[in-house]
């Protein structure tokens, strides 16, 4: 383990223990930032805990919220837009693995890249995996699985995810 992932755990740890819930926003961007391959945008308000393993490179929009025990796991690249909203336990998944032989399953690594487009609102419990962009506008449903590319402006649900309807400059209620 080199000296940048070490930092960027005690930071992370940091935050986690010391800074969490609805205040130092900030400072959390401010520390995260100072990170390698972790660039937050402005007005971004991370809730915590927050836990972002190895992943390679994450970057987050401007005025982005993201709430709590938000997670990116795999050694893949995730990017936020701007004016995303993430709901409680939102996982990324930027790995994964092929599928071996009979002597083990688990085969090859795999990198994934994971974009979330700029407006898009995902529910709590989300696990979003696999190459996928998640269209801008878009609202994902509670405990959705989204696992491939999804227009803009939809609204997503389900196991696996799928187009629930159309939303354009619609008001939900």
């Amino acid at each position: 383990m080199n000296i940048k992932h070490i930092y960027r755990k005690l930071v992370i740890n940091f935050i986690n223990s010391c800074l969490c819930g609805m205040h130092f926003f900030k400072l959390k961007r401010k520390l995260l930032n100072s990170v390698s391959g972790i660039n937050i945008g402005d007005a971004t308000r991370i809730v915590g805990p927050f836990w972002a393993g190895t992943v390679s490179e994450i970057t987050i929009g401007s005025d982005t919220f993201i709430n709590r025990n938000f997670s990116v796991e795999g050694n893949g690249k995730l990017i936020i837009g701007d004016n995303v909203d993430l709901g409680p336990a939102v996982r990324i998944l930027t790995g994964g693995h092929k599928i071996g032989d009979n002597k083990h399953r688990a085969g090859e690594g795999v990198l994934y890249s994971i974009e979330i487009k700029n407006g898009t609102w995902v529910g709590a419990e989300t696990t979003v995996l696999g190459n996928t962009i998640i269209g801008e506008g878009c609202v994902v449903g509670a405990k959705t699985l989204v696992n491939k590319n999804t227009p803009s402006n939809v609204l997503i649900v389900g196991h696996p995810g799928r187009v629930k309807r159309y939303l354009e400059n619609e008001v939900m209620e």
